[in-house]
Formats: C-alpha cells, structure tokens, sequence
C-alpha cells in the first residue's frame, strides 16, 4: 500500500475566458520514507499541487488516495483531521504564533493534541541550532531562527507525511544544507515522508527523487 497517490489530479482557476489550468492530469506515487523533491520554474504550479496533496484546497478532477482512503470523500471534520494528525506543514512564511515563546509553540501542539509528541522538542531545537531561543518570541528571532522552529513544530509531532514549501529559502548556505541533511535523516530514521519544494539544487541534491514541474505538468528530473 503506497502511502499518497495521486490520479489524473487536475486544478483549474476562474471560468470562461478567464479560466486556467494549473495543474493538467498529475499522476505521482510516494511511498513511506521516501523524500521527494519538487522543483520548476516560478507559476508553473508546485505549490498549488503541494497544498492539493496536503489537502489545503481541492483539485477540479482526479482523486487523491492518502493510505489507499480517497481524501474527497472524507467531510471537511475528517480532512482537518487528517491534517492535524498525519500531515505536517513547513510554509515559506513560519506561521509561529506571535505571542508564545518557541518552547510555548511545542505545548500547543500538546494541548490540541492532548498528548506529548513522540519527539522531544528540545532535541529537534538542539539538531536545527535554535534550542537556546527556547524562551524567546517569534518576533525576536531573525527569518532564519523563525524557519528553523517552524521545521522543528512540523517535525514534532512525527506526522506521516510532511509538506515544506521553499523551507531553506530564509537560510544561509550553510544552514540551508545542514536543514536538507537533516530532513533527508529523518526519512531514514523515522520512516516519514516528506515532499519539498525546492529551487536550490544542492538542497535537491539530498532528495531520494526530483520532479520537475512544467506548465502544470510532472516529469522526472
């Protein structure tokens, strides 16, 4: 049983003369453990298949499968679900909540979850370099500090399948790697997946696979 599968997934936008297509008949599998990268010119639809397969939005046409179960079938109650519970998102943009310190971000997520992560929050604080922020405010941290406990919250709850959108694009070099070293020891580690969206072919450079997106359509690289 692959974990996701996708099957003629298409996506359009507007109507009329107006309509567009941004996805065109994608058809992917991934498995448990594997660590995908997608890559593609700017507009040519990688984000919009990202948040299609995290369930964020839904497709025009085509079904999407998350352990062999069709996510369109589901209410809108089981997609939240689903999304809180198997699914792990790393955005462009942090998104920590303002006004709770970074060890604050990880009791939330206990909270909502009524049980603690199986991951120690502190360890994934020390792996990314942040662990001594632990008492500080988002808006005290630079991009880069912000990005790396937003990474760490994502990880936290060890989801099965974890989407990240550009999630080194606010790092320097060096970070931006030793961030792709760690994702791609985590899929061997843990067994979870993950699915990023990459322009940066070093950090690509640790994936397992590459797909290349072109106008709305998925080739290998």
């Amino acid at each position: 049983m692959s974990l996701m599968r996708l099957e003629q997934i298409t996506k359009r936008f507007g109507s009329g003369d107006q309509q567009t297509t941004a996805l065109k008949q994608i058809d992917l599998t991934i498995e448990k453990g594997q660590f995908i990268g997608l890559t593609g010119p700017s507009g040519s639809g990688k984000t919009t298949l990202l948040t299609i397969m995290g369930s964020l939005q839904s497709p025009s046409d085509g079904q999407l499968y998350f352990k062999d179960q069709e996510i369109g079938h589901l209410t809108e109650k089981e997609r939240s679900a689903l999304r809180f519970n198997d699914f792990g998102f790393i955005l462009q943009s942090s998104n920590l909540v303002s006004f709770l310190t970074v060890s604050e971000q990880f009791e939330l997520v206990d909270r909502l979850r009524k049980t603690a992560g199986p991951n120690k929050a502190d360890d994934l604080l020390k792996e990314l370099g942040v662990l001594d922020q632990c008492r500080q405010y988002p808006a005290s941290l630079s991009g880069g500090q912000r990005q790396r406990v937003a990474i760490a919250r994502a990880l936290y709850g060890q989801p099965a399948l974890i989407f990240a959108d550009e999630p080194t694009a606010s790092l320097d070099s060096k970070r931006a790697i030793q961030v792709a070293e760690q994702l791609s020891a985590i899929t061997k580690k843990t067994g979870q997946t993950i699915v990023m969206v990459s322009h940066d072919e070093r950090v690509l450079a640790y994936t397992d696979q590459v797909y290349i997106m072109r106008d709305g359509q998925l080739t290998d690289k």
